[in-house]
């Protein structure tokens, strides 16, 4: 689906974000970050529902964007609104295993990266089994 690559995730995660403030409130409470650091991680949600949208295989979040994402699941309303105005269809949040793979967590930074340029590596840190790669601490949540 062609939608999703052509959105601006720095634009629509600003709409969004002046739509709805409480998302980037509930997501500076959950990670501990500021809001301005929650509004650049919110960024990196975008690019990754995009990602899921355009690629064939589950992708894997990191550990922060994973929380921000629980975050945006919790506000319904902005989270369908999104799915469907930006992506054209809902993206399901699966979860699956403890941790996703090396491969499959490095796969998600490449999609992430031939779609919208580089990465934040301040919310995608390097690969460390149990370091960030798991979704609550419990299971890892793909996209699907």
């Amino acid at each position: 689906m062609e939608i999703s690559t052509k959105l601006n995730p720095s634009k629509v995660a600003h709409d969004i974000l002046g739509n709805f403030p409480i998302i980037s409130e509930k997501i500076s409470i959950a990670t501990g970050l500021s809001e301005s650091k929650s509004k650049l991680l919110f960024e990196e949600v975008i690019k990754y529902l995009a990602a899921v949208n355009e690629c064939s295989v589950p992708l894997s979040p990191s550990y922060l964007v994973d929380q921000a994402w629980h975050q945006f699941l919790l506000h319904t309303l902005a989270y369908r609104n999104f799915c469907i105005d930006y992506l054209g269809k809902f993206i399901h949040h699966i979860p699956g295993r403890k941790y996703a793979t090396e491969d499959e967590y490095n796969s998600t930074i490449s999609d992430i990266e031939r779609l919208f340029g580089p990465i934040n590596s301040e919310f995608w840190p390097p690969y460390s089994r149990g370091a960030g790669q798991e979704c609550d601490g419990n299971p890892s949540c793909l996209g699907r």
